[in-house]
């Protein structure tokens, strides 16, 4: 694993209200939050809402995380439970409103939409590629098992760059007709360039 690893981020940005503001300013909106947190060779991560975390690992994707949508079944048990429900209006919401189970902020869905996070930990071995954290105006249009292809084609490319990775991952979310928010940060856990070389037990194409 790099010491020191590379990131870029495209999109929006994060922004952390203090209970204060909220009351003063009677915000009612909200959104939801992802984050990872490597410390000496453990990955934690934790998610509230639907933006995910995603790892690639010698180029294959691998799932850390289930995001809190109302059609999981024990999202859907925990809100019926409270004397709310669940339907589907175009996606499946939480009382015909809100497409997340769980949210910062949201309060006039409180407590059908839960404002407590999840979180997972896994062990790194050094050969992980790189992480992805994505809202869902990013997952919605692009599965897990393109992530690769697309960061793979974009550092082959004329002007490829673990810098500008983000850039155009966001931009291939837009080509594919999302018009949500779109916030995208990877976090290289080794060298870009290395990711264009075949791992050593890969088989050679002839």
């Amino acid at each position: 694993m790099a010491a020191s690893p590379v990131w870029a981020q495209a999109g929006g940005g994060l922004a952390l209200l203090t209970g204060v503001r909220v009351s003063l300013q009677r915000l009612q909106s909200g959104t939801t939050g992802v984050c990872a947190l490597i410390a000496g060779s453990t990955l934690h991560v934790a998610w509230l809402g639907d933006s995910q975390v995603l790892l690639v690992q010698q180029g294959q994707a691998v799932k850390l995380m289930e995001p809190h949508r109302p059609e999981r079944q024990d999202e859907k048990d925990r809100i019926e439970a409270l004397g709310g429900f669940v339907s589907h209006m175009d996606c499946w919401r939480v009382n015909g409103t809100l497409a997340v189970s769980r949210a910062i902020g949201d309060v006039f869905q409180k407590p059908y939409v839960s404002g407590e996070a999840d979180a997972a930990s896994r062990e790194l071995t050094g050969s992980e590629d790189y992480l992805l954290l994505a809202c869902d105006g990013f997952f919605d249009v692009v599965p897990h098992q393109e992530v690769a292809d697309l960061v793979r084609s974009h550092l082959a490319g004329p002007r490829g760059s673990g810098l500008h990775v983000a850039e155009a991952l966001v931009a291939a979310a837009r080509e594919r007709g999302s018009h949500d928010n779109i916030t995208v940060v990877v976090v290289f856990l080794r060298d870009p360039q290395d990711l264009l070389e075949p791992e050593p037990d890969a088989p050679r194409r002839s």
